[in-house]
Order: structure tokens, then sequence, then C-alpha cells
């Protein structure tokens, strides 16, 4: 392709304003190569012209070729599309997104429990913003909203955390019956308990969710094996808990209706009996009922696995305690 010498062409970008280019910066170029192939910059104009295409909306990384492209455009008399150049999207550490930061395709992000409409919000949000700063919308507000006027020219961060905290967001608002099908499309095996159990379980815990594969995740702790550990015994006596286990298992093995409330209610209730409050209540009782220093709160794991079983292992420990 023969090229001018020393003109200026002005690319008019929607996001970028006019950017100015000069021909001597890369004189004649080739348009086809010697096997007969067209090169890239003659063949999409070729293929937009002919698709009558009116906008082209894409990476930073072509507004190179786009100089090139408009002389291919005005010497074969073809309409000039609109050019908006957008942003790339990098990584945390300001470096181009790549599989080595983690999940990439829409399809991992699928299998790792983000919701569509929560994966379409913050997409939209990457380089975008209205001008009024809300986060949240429906596919239809989002429609109606943007603009490339409001296309930020700075590179947007993939932020998996933001990812995460925004699809928390979506979940606490989503149906457990659904989040539950979700679940099973991606491959959690809820063969363990009844359905029933499983969506009193979602709806009870989701506030905790990030993703929909937390379901599996912070449920795994209820289906360990308990085994009494030596370690936890002597933690225990360190609280001087013995009392306290005993009185809670008492209460427990009366406690009519069998709710997290309620068991939350009698915790509390003999927290101010034995003049026990914070730390020095509740981690004796998670201790005793998990074996373990952390995870879900001790109501709730008593609640999901049964009046039955957390009488069981209480009436374990305290037989150790006797000892």
């Amino acid at each position: 392709f023969k090229v001018e010498e020393n003109k200026e062409i002005v690319v008019h970008d929607l996001v970028r304003g006019d950017v100015v280019f000069n021909s001597n910066e890369f004189k004649d170029f080739v348009i086809r190569r010697s096997n007969g192939l067209p090169v890239y910059n003659y063949a999409t104009v070729i293929d937009d012209a002919l698709m009558r295409i009116t906008h082209v909306i894409r990476a930073e990384e072509h507004l190179s070729n786009t100089p090139k492209q408009i002389l291919i455009f005005e010497a074969l008399n073809f309409p000039l599309p609109t050019f908006a150049h957008i942003s790339l999207i990098l990584a945390p550490d300001r470096t181009k997104l790549s599989k080595r930061h983690g999940a990439t395709s829409l399809g991992q992000f699928r299998d790792l429990g983000i919701l569509p409409e929560a994966m379409f919000n913050f997409l939209a949000l990457l380089g975008w913003s209205p001008k009024d700063n809300r986060e949240f919308f429906t596919k239809e507000e989002l429609i109606e909203l943007f603009d490339l006027s409001n296309v930020n020219k700075a590179p947007a961060i993939f932020d998996f955390e933001k990812l995460k905290w925004m699809n928390h967001k979506y979940l606490m608002q989503t149906p457990s019956e659904r989040i539950y099908e979700v679940g099973a499309r991606i491959g959690i095996d809820f063969s363990k308990k009844p359905k029933e159990w499983w969506l009193s379980f979602i709806e009870a815990m989701k506030e905790h969710f990030d993703t929909v594969k937390d379901v599996e995740r912070i449920s795994s702790q209820l289906f360990e094996n308990y085994e009494i550990r030596k370690e936890i015994i002597d933690k225990l006596k360190e609280y001087n808990s013995k009392e306290l286990i005993l009185q809670f298992k008492n209460r427990l093995e009366m406690l009519e209706p069998f709710t997290m409330d309620s068991i939350l209610s009698i915790i509390r209730e003999l927290g101010k009996e034995l003049k026990i409050k914070g730390k020095n209540l509740y981690f004796p009782l998670r201790l005793a009922i998990t074996m373990k220093e952390e995870g879900m709160e001790v109501h709730e794991f008593i609640y999901f696995i049964g009046k039955e079983e957390s009488l069981r292992r209480l009436a374990m420990v305290l037989e150790v305690l006797d000892a």
C-alpha cells in the first residue's frame, strides 16, 4: 500500500479523543503476502465494510493499527466506522491478566460458583462507571446507562476479591433453591443429606458465602469424623469448662423447640448464670462440639449436626474430663 509522505491521520476515538498519527511513522506497508493471503489490516477493513460495521470497539493494543486501516478505508471509498479503543484489564499486580493469576475464562468463574448476574455487573464496571457511582445494576439498567463517553482511559484492575464481594451481595438475594441448583451443576456432592436439609443449611448460612462453592467448603466441617484430641482436652481444662459443658448438655437435652435461636438463647442464659461471657463462654463449647478452634458459629454447628449427635459429643468430652 502506497502511503503519502508526511500525511496527518487523525483517529477520532470515542474513548481517547482525537489521536494524531503521522504517515512517516510507518511508510508503505504490506497488504498481501507472497502466498496470496491478505494481511490483518487489509482483511479487517474489507470485512468491516462488507458487514456495514458502524462501531469498532477493541483493545487499546489495536490503536496503532487504526491509521493504516483508515488509509485503506479512504482509498476504497468505504465510510469510516466510529472507533473506540478500550484499556486493557490488568491483574492486581498491574501486569497483563493471564492464567497465572487464576481463573480467566467465564467457564472457570462459573465452576467457582460466581453467579452470571454478578459476573455481568462486575465486568461492566471494569473501566466504566456511571455518573452517580452506583455499583449494582440489572442488565436492563446497565444497557440504559452505558455510554462510551464514561469509559476510562486508564487500565482496569481485575480484583477477584471485589468480584467475590459483589457475588456475595447477589447470593444474599438469591433463593436457596437456585443456589442448590447451581451447586449441583458445578459438582457439589449433595448426597450426604436430604435436599430439604441442604435448603435449610443454605438459607441459614448464605450470609457467609462469597461463591456457591462455599456451600461445600463450609458444610464440609459438619461431615468430618469426630475424634477426641488431647490438645483440645488440655485447652478445655485450662478454661475450667467442665461445669459449663455439663450444664449446657443438661439444658440441650431438655431443649424444645430445637432451633438455632433456642440453642443460642440457652448459651446466653447459661453465660449469665455462670457469669461467663465472650470467648470464655463460646470458645470452650466450640472446642467440645467440634474439636477445632475455628469454624462455624457453635449454635449453628450444633443445629446442623443435630441434638442427638451434639449430646453424644458432649458426653464423650465429659467422660474424658472426668477421667
